[in-house]
């Protein structure tokens, strides 16, 4: 019996695992209960109810019990196999069982969190497009100004403080007549260009313009900004404009062309050249005017004089052969009349030549003013018409990080993608359990 008892213990220590791929065996008498499990390493044997052991006989009565009742054979128990170690294949085949975490969450705090949530979205998109905006209005803020100069402006400048042209600046705030149909077009050009290289965009501007036969006019880089500013002939303005096109991606690069006709300012340049020469045509007659009657007027003092003088000369011939007393008195008289007459005359001819002095300085000088006027007109419809025959134009470029470009370049929005890409990672988590199951309470 102890030996029974010592062999079904022995027997029980023993765990049996099963083996993948045999048949569910039942267990018999003195054999172990056999568990399914995934993992062999986790598998514990179910032992079976140990009988209690009937008490030891005393050896008097030993031999009489050995008579009577036999033992009964002991039970063999059954083998167990080792469990053979499953290849590395078959361990990645085997899923493995992962509990998926539980989080109960009341109403209140899922929609106060949403609504913290979409709060924060919306700024957070609102910060994007207003530093968007700023930044394209910082960028253009410094040279569009430079695009609207008109021609007129710069030639008051260039004429001076007593220039006709300061002096009569109606003519350029008349509306020019409809029945008027001359164009004078004026071209304005700017760009802004998106760069992840700024100073080399700019250098290659620069060699566009000079192949071009154009001025640079300013120009600053940096590595996060840079201007350009020129002025191009327009006959060439379309070639120009073709290779700023090619220069990079039409997304990258965006043009402002505007145009205005000058008519009123040509109206108002022929109208102050008209004004001046008529100006011209009235002083140059008054001048004439007043050198014939200056002439005349000497003329006819200058014969008084010559009269006078011969009347002076006929009396004092006579005054030297009078020989009574009573005549000479009376060519004295008359000597004495004549030589007030003389003088009058000099005086009259003193006065004629001083006034017709400072009224033909005053015409001369008048004449001189509106000749300068004309001068000064002249050239201001020169710079007209150079104005008319070039292109002002102002390029900025502008650095870009790898996310603005990408939303440039990119045909979806890089929203939509971010979104798609956190939706499918969100079903991948979610597929193997790494996400928390939300149940509201």
């Amino acid at each position: 019996m102890d030996e029974t008892n010592k062999g079904l213990k022995s027997d029980e220590a023993k765990p049996i695992v099963p083996v993948s791929g045999e048949p569910k065996v039942t267990p018999s008498v003195g054999e172990t209960k056999q568990m399914p499990w995934t993992d062999a390493s986790k598998q514990v044997p179910k032992q079976e109810e140990v009988k209690p052991v009937p008490p030891k006989v005393p050896a008097s009565t030993q031999g009489y019990v050995d008579a009577k009742e036999e033992p009964k054979p002991t039970p063999k128990p059954v083998e167990s196999k080792p469990m053979p170690a499953p290849k590395q294949e078959e361990i990645k085949k085997v899923p493995m069982s992962v509990t998926r975490k539980v989080i109960k969450l009341s109403k209140k705090k899922l929609y106060i969190g949403s609504a913290i949530v979409v709060v924060v979205i919306l700024l957070i998109l609102v910060g994007l497009s207003m530093s968007t905006k700023s930044a394209r209005s910082k960028s253009w803020s410094v040279g569009q100004p430079l695009m609207m100069d008109s021609i007129a402006p710069e030639a008051t400048n260039s004429l001076g403080g007593d220039s006709y042209f300061q002096k009569s600046p109606q003519y350029y705030n008349d509306q020019p007549s409809i029945t008027d149909t001359r164009e004078f077009m004026k071209i304005n050009y700017s760009a802004n260009i998106v760069s992840r290289k700024v100073e080399d965009t700019v250098n290659s501007i620069q060699n566009i313009v000079k192949g071009s036969d154009g001025r640079i006019d300013g120009i600053n880089s940096s590595k996060k900004n840079g201007y350009i500013r020129f002025v191009v002939p327009q006959s060439k303005f379309d070639a120009f404009k073709s290779q700023m096109e090619s220069l990079t991606n039409k997304k990258l690069y965006t043009e402002n062309i505007s145009s205005q006709n000058l008519l009123s300012q040509k109206q108002g340049i022929e109208k102050q050249t008209d004004s001046i020469a008529n100006t011209l045509v009235n002083l140059n007659a008054q001048k004439a005017t007043l050198d014939a009657k200056h002439a005349q007027t000497v003329n006819f003092i200058n014969a008084e004089i010559a009269r006078i003088r011969g009347e002076l000369t006929a009396i004092r011939a006579a005054m030297s052969g009078a020989t009574n007393d009573q005549a000479l008195s009376v060519l004295q008289g008359r000597e004495s009349s004549y030589a007030k007459q003389e003088d009058q005359q000099l005086q009259l001819l003193n006065n004629e030549n001083n006034t017709y002095l400072v009224k033909s300085h005053n015409l001369e000088n008048m004449i001189n003013s509106e000749n300068s006027g004309l001068t000064q007109i002249n050239k201001v419809n020169s710079q007209f018409t150079d104005n008319i025959e070039t292109v002002n134009g102002y390029v900025s470029v502008n650095w870009a990080s790898l996310w603005k470009m990408t939303r440039i370049l990119s045909p979806i929005p890089p929203t939509v993608i971010v979104i798609v890409l956190l939706a499918i990672v969100a079903f991948c988590l979610k597929r193997y359990n790494y996400i928390p199951k939300v149940e509201l309470e």
